[in-house]
């Protein structure tokens, strides 16, 4: 028999549990601040932390909404009118 699966092994732990959490915050903003301040070749423009663009991509769509492609959106508009519903600004 072949059981399907994805293989996702995750492991969550607790700094709290190992040192204090003002300790654990500096020392991993001092890290990232090394890491940061490393300086980049010519086709590089910054150096980002796991997690940075997305934080960022967020922060941007929370301000400007979710840019949906022209064809999707038009979609969704004909999806709306087939069942009925109205679409704000169109």
């Amino acid at each position: 028999d072949y059981i399907e699966g994805n293989g996702t092994f995750l492991v969550a732990i607790d700094p709290g549990r190992f040192v204090d959490p003002a300790v654990f915050r500096r020392e991993v903003d001092a890290y990232f601040e090394a890491v940061k301040s490393v300086p980049t070749n010519a086709d590089t423009d910054e150096i980002l932390i796991p997690g940075e663009l997305e934080a960022r991509t967020w922060a941007e769509r929370e301000k400007n909404g979710i840019p949906i492609p022209e064809g999707t959106w038009q979609t969704l508009v004909a999806a709306a009118e087939e069942a009925g519903v109205a679409v704000p600004g169109d």
